[in-house]
C-alpha cells in the first residue's frame, strides 16, 4: 500500500512538475509576446514622431518660401508704384515746360507789332 501510495504522489508530484513547466512556458511565451508589442508600439511611436517632424519641417520650409515670395511681391509692388510716381513727375515735368512753352509762344503772337515809320 505504501508502494501504491508512494507512486500515486510520485505521479501527482510529476504531473504537478509537467504543469509547472508547462505553466513556465506559457508565461515565457507570453512575456515575449509582451515585449515583441511593446517593441513594436516603440517604433510605430517613433515613426510618428519622425514624420511628424518631417512634416513640420516641410511646413517650415513652405512657410518660408511663402514669406520670401510675398516679401519679393512687395518690393516689385513698392518698386512699379515708386516707377509710376517717377513716370508722372516727368510727365508733370514735361506739361509743366510745354506749358511755359506754348505761353511764351503766345506772348510772342501777342506782342503788338510796333508800327514802321
Amino acid at each position: 500500500m505504501q508502494n501504491d501510495s508512494e507512486q500515486i504522489l510520485q505521479s501527482e508530484v510529476d504531473r504537478a512538475k509537467g504543469e509547472i513547466r508547462q505553466l513556465k512556458e506559457t508565461v515565457n511565451a507570453l512575456r515575449d509576446e509582451l515585449e515583441k508589442q511593446r517593441i513594436s508600439e516603440e517604433e510605430r511611436i517613433q515613426q510618428a514622431v519622425s514624420d511628424a517632424n518631417d512634416q513640420i519641417i516641410q511646413l517650415r520650409h513652405t512657410a518660408s518660401a511663402l514669406r520670401d515670395e510675398m516679401e519679393k511681391g512687395r518690393r516689385d509692388h513698392d518698386t512699379m508704384l515708386q516707377d509710376e510716381a517717377n513716370q508722372h513727375h516727368n510727365d508733370a515735368q514735361d506739361l509743366q515746360n510745354t506749358i511755359i512753352a506754348l505761353r511764351q509762344e503766345l506772348e510772342k503772337s501777342n506782342v503788338p507789332s510796333t508800327p514802321s515809320k
